[in-house]
């Protein structure tokens, strides 16, 4: 903080009162406030003593600290079952567990009730008394959970995960559970965008998934899955289109996804949101410029291939297509693949890039497709 007021050449006098030893404050001490409570501090600088007589400066260092404090992204809570109170989710335990108070590999799914605040996101058994003004849906997971496994092996402990480093040097099992959100985005004619993860990436490369990524402070659901979608693929809905939102599902993420290739280094709970365009997929296409630090790749697949290739698996899809387009700078280029890569097993181990639609992906558009249904039933 110090440093960074005299690079803005106020005097050295002023940063005698400001420095972080006087105030008993360092930066790395304010990032862990932060995480716990954005405001513990707030109110000792923001009405600091006359004698300083300095409150421009004094609200210039509030902005900056409200700016460091209100930047950390939201985590999950989890009121777990049979309790009444919210606790910080671990990020070694499975939310799933958590919520229905049972470990077993058998339960891939269960009904919750969620609220995303300024704390972050708080996951509930459904219709939970403590939980006011929340939304129902259903939280759900892979078959073979990697934080179920090591609960079950007693090794979900901080030791058993990497401690791969984030930003602040924190250890991956410190950082709680991420929340994330992602678009379900579907075209006028019926086709559901999907996108390809570059082979850089840190998570999931090669993966095909729905755009989304990290819910930042502030934000809502609907606003981090739209600033995505724009981010990624350069897509911007109109407002009667925004307004067709709503949450399909969540979806408890890990990565690695299988313990074979590797402890997991990525805890997320991720919102599936359906949102309808007015627009064909053609035209869609034509508005679209990819992102390439992150996408490789883009398709518009039509629904009723999707539902095909959801009901019979890798043992008939063979012979169906999709179309991949590559959105290149100054070229565009397409080619037909088949619907079978989606459902490329994994690999025996390692955390090597392996090219298949991703389960929470999958999941959301089953979601998606029965939804569909229902609507068509009541109509």
């Amino acid at each position: 903080i110090s440093a960074s007021f005299r690079a803005r050449s106020v005097q050295r006098k002023t940063l005698s009162v400001f420095k972080p030893e006087t105030l008993n404050l360092n930066r790395q001490r304010l990032k862990k406030a932060a995480s716990f409570s954005r405001h513990n501090y707030l109110p000792v600088l923001s009405s600091p003593p006359s004698s300083y007589c300095l409150p421009r400066h004094a609200y210039f260092l509030h902005f900056v600290l409200d700016s460091m404090m209100t930047s950390s992204r939201p985590i999950a809570f989890v009121i777990r079952h049979e309790e009444d109170k919210a606790a910080v989710s671990l990020f070694t335990e499975s939310i799933i567990n958590s919520v229905s108070g049972v470990c077993d590999d058998s339960v891939h799914a269960t009904p919750v009730s969620y609220l995303l605040d300024s704390r972050g996101l708080i996951v509930a058994p459904r219709s939970c008394a403590s939980l006011e003004n929340s939304s129902d849906s259903t939280l759900a997971r892979p078959p073979c959970c990697p934080f179920n496994e090591l609960h079950r092996i007693s090794l979900s402990n901080c030791q058993s995960v990497s401690k791969s480093s984030s930003a602040d040097g924190a250890t991956a099992s410190s950082r709680g559970v991420a929340v994330a959100a992602t678009v379900v985005l579907r075209s006028s004619d019926n086709a559901v965008l999907i996108t390809q993860r570059a082979a850089h990436m840190r998570t999931y490369p090669l993966v095909w998934v729905v755009p989304g990524g990290h819910v930042e402070a502030r934000e809502t659901f609907e606003e981090a899955a739209l600033r995505e979608l724009h981010e990624e693929t350069g897509l911007v809905l109109s407002p009667e289109e925004q307004a067709t939102g709503r949450v399909l599902c969540l979806w408890e993420s890990a990565y690695p996804a299988l313990l074979s290739q590797g402890s997991p280094s990525r805890h997320h709970v991720v919102a599936y949101i359906s949102f309808q365009c007015s627009s064909s997929a053609s035209s869609l296409l034509e508005r679209m410029t990819a992102c390439r630090d992150e996408v490789s790749a883009v398709s518009w697949v039509p629904l009723n291939v999707f539902s095909t290739f959801l009901d019979k698996g890798t043992a008939s899809d063979s012979d169906t297509c999709f179309p991949v387009y590559r959105l290149n700078k100054d070229s565009r280029s397409m080619e037909m693949r088949p619907m079978s890569i989606l459902h490329t097993p994994p690999p025996v181990s390692g955390a090597d890039a392996w090219e298949h639609l991703s389960s929470g992906t999958e999941y959301a558009i089953q979601k998606l497709l029965e939804s569909l249904v229902h609507q068509s039933v009541d109509q």
